[in-house]
């Protein structure tokens, strides 16, 4: 006898947005022990759709014809802020730019960053 199955009910997807700060004690904290475990375990499901913003508690204006940011935990952040929005950005697919943003997180500044976590990237990538 056939055994009817009921097709697969429609995955919820759960949308979470991230305003983040490159070097915020709090912001790393959270990244370490909230988003990294949560996507490590949820990633494989796409019931979990992540936008990270490293911006934070930044402000742009404009000048001539470029942007001056000021950051609130100064000019490295800024530079790690850009840093996270460029892998962002050549990077789309959120298993390859979340744990690259994840290791930069917190870091010093830009040669630190580069130094832990962009080994098996290329320029052209980023």
């Amino acid at each position: 006898m056939p055994v009817a199955v009921p097709p697969p009910k429609k995955a919820n997807v759960v949308q979470v947005t991230i305003y983040m700060e490159a070097q915020c004690p709090d912001t790393t904290g959270f990244i370490r022990r909230q988003l990294l475990p949560s996507w490590s375990r949820l990633s494989s499901t796409r019931r979990l759709n992540i936008t990270l913003v490293p911006f934070g508690k930044a402000s742009c204006v404009a000048e001539e014809d470029d942007y001056r940011c000021d950051c609130q935990h100064g000019k490295d952040e800024c530079e790690l802020n850009q840093l996270m929005n460029c892998a962002i950005e050549h990077l789309p697919d959120p298993e390859s730019h979340i744990p690259l943003i994840g290791c930069v997180q917190g870091k010093d500044n830009l040669i630190a960053a580069f130094r832990s976590c962009l080994n098996g990237h290329s320029s052209s990538d980023l």
